[in-house]
């Protein structure tokens, strides 16, 4: 059981480092800010991952047990949580498009200093009460993170990506759960083995998961010559059928490059509520209630 638990920790952490430079190879084409977020968040995870499983396999293999007290481990496992904790909620806003202003930055830094206290008590050798619950806490705030941009994921304007960040996102919520219970219930459900964790298992599962999230959009993507969206530019008989002006051809034309309001408010030179208009008159003279469905329809118009 414990060899086969090592085996799909490696096959997760080596299919996120296969799926990176995929994504920064997408991120060089349509240089997205969420895309860099999310990037930088695989890296993260992949690298906790590598680490987690290289000290347990050491530890199992010569000792027979987890052992702990790996002080370089330690010292990663710290930073690579901080950067969890930051990278986590920065893409979630980034995805929603959520300004940044002091509120939001309060969200993510208030938790980032107390983790932040917490491993400097570990590391000087203080005990730390409740420490599984504290950590189940970790999972379930990273958790809520995921689990809000789920429910908000029509605010979503990431183009041809919306099916893999969705499964990503469905995934981060059942792994931070999981291990959210683990680490609260797991010395009581495995009293047997209390050094085995069950969140081996899951972490690994959703490794394995998430990197088909990011692989399979993304080679789509670089598999088109010119970087659009399925969609392409949008067809005079599509202009035409729906009487769009053509300031509305020309944001529409965008969206199907699957480019946030921003960005086409930056390329159009526009204000974003202008072009949030626009998105809505296109919405409403196509009778659709989402991107998804305006660049489908287009398809369906440039494949006639």
């Amino acid at each position: 059981m414990v060899r086969l638990l090592l085996w799909l920790r490696m096959v997760g952490f080596t299919a996120l480092f296969v799926s990176m430079p995929l994504l920064y190879l997408s991120y060089r084409r349509r240089p997205f800010r969420w895309l860099r977020s999310y990037l930088s968040l695989l890296i993260a995870m992949a690298v906790f991952d590598l680490s987690f499983t290289v000290v347990l396999a050491v530890d199992l293999y010569a000792h027979g047990r987890v052992t702990g007290g790996h002080l370089p481990f330690f010292l990663l496992q710290a930073a690579v949580s901080l950067a969890l904790l930051y990278l986590g909620p920065r893409m979630v806003q980034r995805l929603l498009g959520t300004p940044r202003g002091m509120r939001s930055r309060l969200l993510i830094l208030a938790p980032l200093a107390v983790l932040m206290v917490i491993y400097v008590f570990v590391g000087t050798g203080r005990e730390i009460p409740f420490a599984p619950q504290i950590n189940a806490m970790f999972y379930l705030y990273l958790g809520g993170w995921f689990l809000w941009a789920l429910l908000q994921r029509n605010r979503m304007e990431v183009g041809d990506w919306y099916r893999g960040i969705v499964a990503f996102l469905i995934g981060g919520v059942l792994w931070t759960v999981g291990s959210a219970v683990d680490w609260a219930f797991g010395p009581h459900l495995i009293s047997r083995n209390p050094d085995l964790p069950l969140f081996f298992l899951t972490s690994a599962v959703f490794n394995i998961l998430w990197a088909v999230a990011v692989i399979v959009p993304t080679v789509a993507q670089l598999n088109r010559a010119d970087g659009q969206t399925a969609a392409g530019r949008v067809s005079d008989l599509f202009v035409r059928e729906f009487g769009l002006s053509e300031r509305e051809r020309e944001v529409l034309d965008h969206l199907c490059r699957g480019r946030t309001n921003r960005e086409i408010a930056e390329a159009l030179y526009i204000s974003p509520r202008t072009v949030e208009n626009h998105v809505y008159n296109l919405y409403r003279k196509c009778a659709v209630g989402k991107r998804m469905e305006l660049t489908a329809l287009v398809q369906r118009y440039a494949d006639g």
